[in-house]
């Protein structure tokens, strides 16, 4: 009978755990601000967490002294005379005491004897041979960070040396008026300073910090006010929120790394809204943006689309992939093949930086062994007329939009931007009619573009 019970508790406890549990979710941490120690932010580095979490840890041993002492103190007020409690109590405070000393002196030793240990620097990546202070003539080790009451006297600016024949990634130079600014994100209050190998940028005065430029999308409010760089989809933070003239693209062809980005006038990029999307080729690549509320940013898969996936499937009705869904089928592929396409549905190819970019009326669905009658092949001949739904297979960005009044088309290199009301999408469109925004408040979808990503 006592064994029965046993198998039961352990059924039940097994269900309940199971009942329990769910999905395991990506979680966005937010490191907490505190005095003293460097900020973590999406753009910071090995050095910011190791400073950060040295710091902490020394905070932490010196807290957790303080409360061994704070016992101690009250085991002696409440030893009443008992030798053995009063002896006990007084060894604790004694040994709280010497481990804040030591806690503290070691701190103080390590920021005395090589303060790079507990201060980020730039680590010189190939072909830098380092950032240092300099008077003109002479040079100082310099760190990532730091304030103008902290450079030697005399040497007001950062120069940026790098090995000869080599061709290293700039150095961007954020200064700020005031000290202890350098790890405030709201960055309208920085002047950002680009510069080459063998260039300075003055540091005389308030703070800063300085870092490496690396491929990504960077935003601009004025002239100078630039962030670092971004390469995650979401909501632009502040004080670029809604706010951002123009962006830089920073690309890598010899590494293969290619950003784009969609920016949107909704608070997620999700929604339907309008938008300006921007890529290019080139290194570098500036536009003017009119809308910047939030914003995709990808890795568009420039030399290897085929190893995106298998391609994007176009259908006549919700979720037509099913059989029962008796729909009509584009499908925009790799291999092309006959049986899967009518001619107007051709492979996929590159156009114009895009994937897939043209009418959508060439979207022309293949009614071949689906039963519609020849009424409903009539009336819905291609995506425009019937936008069902859309299967996504592999890594791609589709972007489905229509043409407002007036600009037409995509932000490009050469400044141009052309807002659109438009939507992204990386997985399947279920139900047309209920997924895409625009659809569902009547509007005709003319803008059809696929991106491959990384």
């Amino acid at each position: 009978m006592i064994k029965n019970k046993r198998q039961v508790f352990i059924i039940l406890l097994f269900i309940m755990f199971f009942y329990s549990a769910d999905f395991a979710l990506a979680l966005e941490i937010n490191y907490p601000q505190i005095p003293g120690l460097p900020k973590i932010t999406d753009n910071s580095g090995f050095p910011d967490y190791v400073g950060y979490f040295f710091t902490l840890g020394t905070y932490l041993a010196g807290a957790l002294a303080l409360m061994s002492f704070a016992v101690g103190a009250v085991q002696m007020i409440m030893s009443a005379g008992n030798p053995t409690t009063a002896g006990d109590a007084k060894g604790r405070m004694m040994g709280s005491i010497l481990g804040l000393v030591l806690t503290i002196s070691a701190f103080l030793i390590l920021k005395t004897i090589n303060p790079t240990l507990i201060i980020p620097t730039l680590t010189p990546l190939p072909g830098v041979a380092g950032v240092f202070y300099t008077n003109g003539t002479d040079f100082k080790p310099a760190p990532q960070a730091g304030n103008a009451s902290e450079v030697p006297a005399g040497y007001g600016k950062l120069i940026y040396k790098c090995e000869e024949m080599s061709l290293p990634p700039p150095l961007l130079v954020w200064t700020y008026p005031k000290p202890g600014q350098q790890d405030d994100e709201n960055f309208s209050n920085s002047r950002a300073t680009r510069v080459n190998c063998d260039g300075t940028a003055d540091v005389s005065s308030g703070s800063f910090k300085a870092g490496y430029e690396t491929p990504g999308v960077y935003y601009f409010m004025a002239s100078g006010y630039m962030s670092e760089a971004n390469t995650s989809t979401g909501q632009i933070p502040a004080p670029f929120k809604g706010k951002v003239k123009s962006i830089r693209i920073i690309n890598d062809p010899t590494s293969d790394i290619f950003y784009g980005a969609v920016f949107h006038d909704s608070e997620k990029p999700t929604q339907g809204g309008n938008c300006v999307f921007v890529m290019t080729e080139n290194k570098e690549g500036a536009a003017n943006i009119p809308v910047s509320d939030s914003v995709d940013i990808f890795l568009w898969n420039a030399k290897h689309p085929e190893t995106s996936g298998d391609g994007i499937q176009f259908y006549s009705e919700p979720f037509g992939w099913n059989s029962v869904a008796s729909a009509g089928r584009c499908f925009l592929d790799q291999k092309n093949q006959s049986n899967n396409n009518t001619k107007e549905c051709k492979k996929l190819g590159l156009i114009n930086n895009f994937y897939y970019n043209k009418k959508v009326t060439d979207l022309v669905f293949d009614y071949t062994n689906v039963n519609q009658p020849m009424e409903y092949q009539d009336e819905f001949k291609n995506f425009q007329e019937a936008p069902g739904s859309v299967r996504i297979n592999g890594n791609y960005l589709l972007i489905l939009g229509y043409y407002k009044s007036g600009n037409l088309g995509t932000a490009t290199e050469n400044n141009s931007q052309q807002t659109i009301f438009c939507q992204t999408y990386y997985k399947d469109i279920g139900n047309g009619n209920d997924q895409i925004d625009f659809v569902a408040q009547n509007n005709i979808i003319n803008i059809v573009s696929v991106i491959p990503l990384k």
